[in-house]
């Protein structure tokens, strides 16, 4: 086993315990929302909205923000997100598969339901992944505003 000390930021960021955790969140944020499990295809979207600092500075402040208005009024920040998004889905796919694996989700149709855990006790966390979970919960519930699935990857330039 490698020390965490030894891997990237990278490799820490896009490993597929964290990304079963963001996966767990965002799924709940969206269901609290929505009062439906989230689309698979949305995971691809939301995940990466999160995880890059490009992207994640950019988003809006609050969820009463469409996601329309948004990109109307910041067309660049879609500049390159699908080719993005892309690089990302094999990450986002093996974290999706954990997350079903230890039980933080699961998936059913091409919808994922967040399941009901115990909390544990989190270890101190930098300020950068607090930051990600956080906008993983806000991306969810902001997509559980924003119509449905195929509108919401037209806007983003994501082909499902």
């Amino acid at each position: 086993m490698i020390p965490a000390t030894m891997l990237s930021e990278r490799d820490r960021l896009f490993n597929p315990a964290f990304l079963a955790v963001l996966t767990r969140e965002m799924a709940s944020a969206y269901k609290q929302e929505r009062d439906r499990p989230l689309p698979v295809l949305l995971l691809f979207i939301g995940l990466p909205l999160a995880l890059q600092t490009r992207s994640r500075s950019a988003l809006p402040g609050g969820v009463g923000t469409s996601m329309t208005s948004f990109l109307e009024r910041f067309p660049a920040i879609r500049l390159g997100f699908a080719e993005r998004a892309a690089s990302l889905a094999p990450s986002v796919r093996k974290g999706l598969l954990y997350a079903i694996s230890k039980g933080l989700v699961s998936l059913e149709s091409g919808l994922i339901s967040p399941t009901t855990i115990v909390r544990r006790v989190r270890p101190e966390l930098s300020d950068e992944v607090n930051e990600i979970v956080s906008k993983s919960r806000f991306v969810g519930r902001w997509l559980g505003r924003a119509g449905d699935q195929k509108t919401i990857a037209a806007l983003w330039g994501v082909r499902p």
